[in-house]
C-alpha cells in the first residue's frame, strides 16, 4: 500500500536536506518537492547529490544519465524513490529539481494484457497497446480504485470530452497518482498510458468509502462524500490524524448532530488544518482543509413561527465563527431552525445559510419575525418571483437586506447586515473598506478567476486580456453549452440558459452570486462559432495593465504546456497537435523575461540550443523530446510581445505530416457535399466527397517549394480561385467548399 507523507519523510526529508553552495530555493520548499537554482554546472550538481544521497544510504539506479547541459537521476532505498533532474543555464548555473515519488514502483501499477512496455524508470512507467484509448482508461479506473486509489478532481475546474487524451488523477495516503492515456501517432496509433508517482505536501487522509472526490493539494483542500455514519467518520479522522502526529483543539471542537467541526494542529509542519462534516441524505459530506467556517452549535434561543422555528444567536455563542470575526460576535438575525451551512463575514456584514423550505415559506417566516423584531418592510423595493425574493427592512437608521434564490430545492439566503450593527455587534466603521486599507478575502470565498475556464481543444484565436476570454472553434451551439454546463454548475452560477441552446443561433447568459459575475456570450455563424466570456472574481481581480516588471519575482502560469509570466497581461493560442504558438504580453523588460525562460523552461525539459538578436528581436532556440521550441521577446510600447512556437517534427513525420526539408507541403480536404476539381500550380486533383476530412492520409497532398500559389476550383459549375502563400517546412490543410477556399496552417 501507498506510504504516508509521515513514513516517507521519516526516511528522507527534501525539505531539509543540505543544498549546494551558492543554492538559491525557487519557489517553496516541500517535503517532496524542491527546485533550486544553483551557481555550479549540471556535472558538478549531479556529483554533489549523489555523494550526498549514498552516504545516507540510497542507490542510484540505473536509466540516469548526466552530460555537460542536462542530468537525470534516481535513487532508490527501501522501496522508496527519488529523482533529480538538471539543466544548465547557460551562464555556468544549473536549475535543479528533486522529487520524492514514495514507494509504489509504477512498473507494479494495472497494465493491459497486451501492453508493450515503452519506458520505465523509478518514478515513471510508459506502455502501449492497441486497445482503444476509452477501453484503456476504464481499465485503468477500475483497476486503480480495486487496489485503494481514489479518483479525484479539483474544484471548480471542467475538462474537455477528447477521445484521443484522457488524464486521470488519483490518491492513496501521501502518494499521489496520474495516470495519461493518449493515442500515439508514431506507434501505429496505439494507446500510450504514462504513469507518474509524487509525493504529496501533506497527508489528508480519506475514509475508505470516500466518493465524489475533489482535492487541491495547493491549497490544501479535500472534499468528499461517504455512506459512513457521522460519529464514525468523526472517529476516523481523530484517530488517523493522531496517528499521523496531528494534535486536536478540542477547547474549539464544534459537535451537533448534523455537523461536526474539529481542528488539528501540527507542530512539526507549523500548519492547522479544520475537519468540517455534515450529514446529509444518508451520506457524510466531509471536507478537509484550512480557513473552513464551523456549523452552528446548538443552544441558541428558539421562537416558533408559522411553523418555522426561529433561532437567535447570542454573544457568548461560539458557532459562527471566522478567522476575522472578533470572538463571541454572532449576529443576532432570526434563522430558520433548518438553516445549515452557516457562514458570516463581519468584513462584507453577510449572513449566508442554505434552507431546505420552500421559497414561499421561509420569506414569509422572514416578514414575521422582523416584524415581530421591531423592523418595517420596506416594501416599494420588494422584487418576488418563483425563484428569487429581495426584501428591504429598517429600523431607525439601520437596514437590512434579505435576498433568497431558489437552487433546485436549496434555497440560498443572503442577509446583507452590514448596516445593521444592533444585530452584528459590529460598527458601520469595522465592516468599511474606507480606510483604504485593503482586507483578506473570506476565508470560504471562490478562487477560481477568467483563468479558469475551459477552452474546448479545437479553438483557434484564443485571447485573453485581462478578465475577458474570446476564442473561435467549429462546434455547434448546442455542442458548446454542454461543454459548459460543468463550469456554469461548479461555480455556482445556475446553468438553466443553457438548456435551449440548440433551438438558437445565439447564447446570452449573465449570473452572479455575489461573489463573481459572470457575462457570457457565443454566437453561432456559418463557419465558427464565436465565444467572448467576461468573467470577475471580486475577491480576486484579475489587473488588465500593470506599471512595470519590478513588482515582484515571476512565477509561471501554465498555457498549453507553457510557462507563462505571471505578470502577463493576455495571450492568444492557435495550433495543432504537430505545432502550436502562444503570443504573450507582458510589462516586464526583454532581460527579466529572458532570465524568467531560461529557468523555467530547463525545468520541464527544454534544452537551449541557440540564440540571436535582430533589432529588437531576441529569440532563442530550445530542443526537447517534442521537438523544438522558439522563442522570441519583442519590446511594444510599454510591453514586450512573447512568441512561443513549437513544432513536434517526430510527430508530424509520424502522421505524413512533415515535409521534406525546406518545402511546404500541402493537404487537400473537400468540406463540400460533391465531388471538386482543384488545381494548384498546374497540378490537377479530383476530390471525392469527404476527401481528408478523417485524417491526413485520406487527404490528397503535394510537396511545393515556398512561395505564393492560386488555388483554383470548380464546384456546382462555377469556378472560383484563392491564393495561398506557405513557408519552407510548413504544412497547411486547404479546406474546399462552395465558399471557395480557407488555409489552416497544421505545421
Amino acid at each position: 500500500s501507498a506510504a504516508t507523507v509521515a513514513q516517507a519523510v521519516a526516511l528522507l526529508n527534501l525539505r531539509t536536506l543540505a543544498m549546494p553552495d551558492n543554492a538559491t530555493a525557487m519557489g517553496q520548499l516541500e517535503a517532496g518537492s524542491v527546485n533550486l537554482q544553483v551557481a555550479q554546472g549540471v556535472a558538478d550538481v549531479a556529483d554533489f547529490y549523489r555523494s550526498l544521497l549514498s552516504d545516507q544510504g540510497w542507490q542510484e539506479a540505473e536509466g540516469g544519465y548526466v552530460d555537460d547541459t542536462t542530468a537525470a537521476l534516481y535513487f532508490t532505498k527501501d522501496g522508496f524513490a527519488v529523482s533529480l533532474s538538471a539543466g544548465d543555464m547557460g551562464d555556468g548555473s544549473s536549475t535543479v529539481s528533486l522529487l520524492h515519488h514514495g514507494n509504489i514502483n509504477p512498473s507494479t501499477l494495472p497494465q493491459t494484457t497486451d501492453a508493450e512496455t515503452g519506458f520505465a524508470a523509478p518514478n515513471m512507467l510508459m506502455y502501449f497497446s492497441p486497445t482503444s484509448v476509452a477501453d484503456v482508461a476504464r481499465f485503468v479506473r477500475t483497476e486503480l480504485a480495486d487496489r485503494g486509489w481514489h479518483e479525484y478532481t479539483r474544484p471548480n475546474t471542467a475538462t474537455a470530452d477528447d477521445p484521443n487524451s484522457q488524464t486521470f488523477s488519483f490518491i492513496q495516503s501521501g502518494l499521489e497518482l496520474t495516470a495519461f492515456i493518449s493515442t500515439a501517432p508514431a506507434q501505429d496509433n496505439k494507446t500510450a498510458v504514462q504513469y507518474t508517482m509524487l509525493l504529496l505536501p501533506l497527508d489528508m487522509p480519506l475514509e475508505p468509502e470516500a466518493a465524489a472526490v475533489e482535492f487541491d493539494k495547493s491549497q490544501p483542500y479535500l472534499n468528499y462524500r461517504t455512506p459512513t455514519a457521522l460519529d464514525a467518520v468523526v472517529e476516523f479522522y481523530r484517530q488517523e490524524m493522531a496517528d499521523l502526529g496531528w494534535e486536536e483543539l478540542t477547547d474549539v471542537a464544534v459537535e451537533t448532530p448534523k455537523q461536526t467541526s474539529l481542528t488539528f494542529a501540527n507542530p512539526t509542519e507549523e500548519t492547522a488544518m479544520q475537519l468540517l462534516l455534515t450529514s446529509d441524505d444518508n451520506q457524510t459530506v466531509v471536507t478537509l482543509g484550512a480557513g473552513l467556517a464551523a456549523p452552528m452549535a446548538e443552544g441558541e434561543d428558539e421562537v416558533e413561527s408559522d411553523g418555522l422555528e426561529a433561532e437567535a444567536g447570542s454573544s457568548d455563542t461560539p458557532s459562527l465563527e471566522t478567522e476575522e470575526m472578533p470572538t463571541g460576535v454572532i449576529p443576532a438575525a432570526p434563522l430558520p431552525v433548518d438553516a445549515a451551512n452557516i457562514k458570516f463575514d463581519p468584513d462584507l456584514g453577510e449572513l449566508t445559510f442554505t434552507s431546505d423550505t420552500d421559497l414561499a415559506g421561509l420569506t414569509e417566516f422572514y416578514r414575521q419575525e422582523m416584524t415581530d423584531l421591531g423592523w418595517e418592510e420596506d416594501t416599494f423595493f420588494a422584487m418576488e418571483s418563483e425563484s428569487f425574493t429581495s426584501l428591504d427592512f429598517a429600523q431607525g437608521d439601520e437596514t437590512v437586506s434579505y435576498t433568497a434564490f431558489d437552487m433546485a430545492g436549496d434555497i440560498e439566503v443572503t442577509l446583507d447586515l452590514s448596516s445593521a450593527p444592533s444585530l452584528t455587534g459590529l460598527s458601520v466603521e469595522d465592516t468599511s473598506d474606507d480606510t483604504g486599507i485593503a482586507t483578506e478575502p473570506p476565508a470560504d470565498a471562490p478562487t477560481f478567476t477568467v483563468n479558469d475556464w475551459p477552452t474546448p481543444p479545437d479553438a483557434t484565436e484564443v485571447k485573453l486580456s485581462g478578465e475577458t476570454l474570446s476564442y473561435k472553434v467549429s462546434m455547434p451551439l448546442a455542442d458548446l453549452a454542454e461543454f459548459y454546463r460543468p463550469t456554469f454548475e461548479m461555480m455556482d452560477l445556475g446553468a438553466s440558459c443553457l438548456d435551449d441552446a440548440a433551438d438558437y443561433t445565439s447564447l446570452s447568459c449573465s449570473s452572479g452570486n455575489g461573489n463573481v459575475m459572470l457575462n457570457f456570450f457565443a454566437y453561432e455563424g456559418f463557419e465558427d462559432t464565436e465565444v467572448e466570456i467576461d468573467f470577475t472574481n471580486y475577491n480576486y481581480p484579475v489587473e488588465s495593465d500593470s506599471s512595470g516588471g519590478d513588482s515582484g519575482e515571476l512565477t509561471a502560469e501554465m498555457k498549453d504546456d507553457l510557462p507563462l509570466p505571471s505578470d502577463n497581461t493576455g495571450y492568444s493560442s492557435e495550433g495543432s497537435e504537430f505545432s502550436r504558438k502562444l503570443v504573450v504580453t507582458s510589462p516586464s523588460d526583454t532581460p527579466t523575461l529572458l532570465e524568467f525562460y531560461r529557468a523555467e523552461l530547463p525545468a520541464l525539459g527544454w534544452q537551449e540550443e541557440d540564440s540571436s538578436v535582430d533589432g529588437d528581436t531576441t529569440t532563442v532556440t530550445f530542443s526537447g523530446s517534442n521537438g523544438n521550441l522558439f522563442l522570441t521577446l519583442t519590446p511594444s510600447g510599454s510591453e514586450t510581445e512573447i512568441g512561443l512556437a513549437s513544432k513536434d517534427a517526430a510527430a508530424a513525420e509520424a502522421a505524413g505530416v512533415l515535409p521534406p526539408a525546406e518545402q511546404a507541403r500541402l493537404f487537400l480536404v473537400n468540406l463540400s457535399e460533391e465531388e471538386l476539381t482543384v488545381t494548384v500550380n498546374d497540378q490537377e486533383f479530383n476530390l471525392a466527397v469527404g476527401a481528408g476530412q478523417d485524417s491526413p492520409d485520406t487527404a490528397p497532398n503535394l510537396d511545393l517549394p515556398p512561395g505564393s500559389y492560386t488555388v483554383s476550383l470548380t464546384v456546382g459549375g462555377q469556378s472560383l480561385s484563392d491564393s495561398v502563400k506557405v513557408g519552407p517546412n510548413e504544412a497547411w490543410g486547404l479546406l474546399l467548399d462552395a465558399e471557395g477556399v480557407l488555409p489552416l496552417q497544421i505545421y
